[in-house]
């Protein structure tokens, strides 16, 4: 069984690129946890940097495939389930 990681260890995954696409996902999927944990059926607002783009449409239809409903309001959008 694996200890802990160690800072050294932590800090190599922060040299990591992360995409435009990922980073949003990472967003969305806190946000999602953070509410389930709550009892919540609905996220709080999503802040989306600069205009809806590409990445912001693919990441709507996804959760949208998934039974999710995302409610846009331009710079901030939230999922509800």
């Amino acid at each position: 069984m694996r200890g802990i990681p160690t800072e050294l260890e932590l800090q190599a995954l922060t040299n990591v690129p992360i995409s435009a696409d990922s980073a949003l996902l990472a967003l969305t999927l806190k946000a999602i946890y953070t509410a389930a944990q709550a009892g919540s059926t609905v996220t709080a607002s999503i802040s989306v940097s600069g205009a809806l783009g590409p990445q912001t449409e693919r990441l709507f239809n996804d959760l949208q495939a998934q039974g999710l409903t995302v409610t846009n309001s331009g710079s901030t959008f939230t999922v509800g389930w």
